[in-house]
């Protein structure tokens, strides 16, 4: 079986968020057939260990296998596979363990190898992540990995770290009334201008760490106000999303944005930070800068959060590389180019055996 039609294979089986029972007992009933040292699946995913020489280093493959698009039956056209999750990030995942698969002995002379499919990674918060639950499950497996390749779409380039990302929804209440009569009221919309003004002027502001720079933005994301074609809305909720580069703490970026927020001088506010990723910080071990060195490949920052936080946060060097095209992520008609994956395939074989 080839690669291309091992990812057909994941991409065949329905796996939206909350629902990956199918596809993370079929990697499991898979890689028991390559006999690894440890093995376990829950409904956080699955984790796998092939162990040889415990002086040797660990190197860790890492992919989630929930998807966002609705699924359809997979197909080739051209060069495309057509997919849910082809690109986020089924052909990065389908790499990781076939590569394994394939070259388990060759690899075992070098390294030990851990692989982790996680449930759970799309539009969930940190603490509800597979990945946070196994980090916390399997606290020994996890502190013996030297580096991690988190297979996240790069169109095969190497990104380093990843921004933070902090929601914040802000009530702003006003009086409702008939539009036909405005000034028996006030107009929650009107009163929130000068905050979706104040926002719409922000400019990024670059984090340099190292050789890279993340970009910090701020966005309005959602506003809703409630329905009424002739009522003066009383009320508007507007979610905020601050993207923080690596040199914010947690605490520093809700601190930021909550003084962005109150500097509008809006009265009858409220502000409820509802969600707070960390950025990443950039770690480094041996092995790390030996496989960025054998890829070969160009190095850029993660404008974007990915579970390399998640990763950091525990001590671990990881980093995002991954066949997938990042401009094809949650389309519902995400395809990966083969060409990707089949030059993907050929870095990992140059950078490790």
């Amino acid at each position: 079986m080839s690669l291309h039609e091992y990812l057909t294979e994941l991409l065949a089986i329905e796996s939206p968020t909350f629902h990956e029972d199918k596809i993370n007992a079929f990697i499991e009933q898979d890689l028991k057939l390559c006999h690894p040292t440890f093995l376990e699946r829950s409904n956080d995913g699955v984790i796998c260990q092939f162990k040889s020489n415990p002086n040797n280093p660990t190197l860790a493959f890492i992919g989630h296998t929930d998807v966002v698009p609705v699924h359809v039956t997979p197909y080739i056209k051209n060069d495309r596979l057509y997919g849910a999750g082809a690109s986020d990030m089924k052909g990065g995942l389908a790499a990781g363990i076939y590569f394994v698969k394939e070259f388990k002995e060759r690899l075992l002379e070098r390294f030990n190898i851990t692989l982790v499919a996680y449930s759970r990674e799309e539009g969930t918060a940190v603490t509800d992540n597979g990945l946070f639950a196994l980090l916390n499950t399997y606290k020994t497996i996890f502190s013996e990995i030297d580096c991690a390749i988190v297979g996240e779409p790069t169109d095969n380039a190497i990104q380093l770290g990843c921004v933070g990302s902090v929601h914040a929804v802000v009530t702003i209440v006003g009086k409702e009334a008939h539009s036909a009569r405005p000034w028996h009221g006030e107009n929650a919309l009107y009163k929130a201008l000068p905050l979706m003004n104040e926002i719409s002027k922000f400019e990024p502001v670059i984090d340099r760490v190292r050789h890279l720079e993340f970009k910090e933005v701020l966005s309005i994301t959602e506003c809703d106000v409630p329905r009424g074609r002739t009522t003066i809305p009383g009320s508007i909720r507007l979610n905020i999303n601050y993207r923080f580069g690596p040199s914010r703490s947690e605490s520093d970026a809700c601190a930021y944005l909550n003084q962005i927020i109150r500097a509008s001088g809006i009265r009858d506010m409220e502000i409820d930070i509802i969600d707070v990723s960390p950025a990443a910080a950039l770690l480094s071990s041996e092995l790390f800068e030996r496989i960025l060195l054998g890829i070969g490949t160009k190095i850029e920052a993660k404008q974007a959060w990915t579970d390399v936080a998640q990763l950091s946060r525990a001590g671990i060097p990881a980093f995002n590389f991954g066949p997938g095209q990042q401009s094809q992520a949650h389309k519902s008609d995400e395809y990966i180019s083969l060409s990707f994956l089949e030059e993907y395939y050929s870095l990992l074989m140059k950078a490790l055996l």
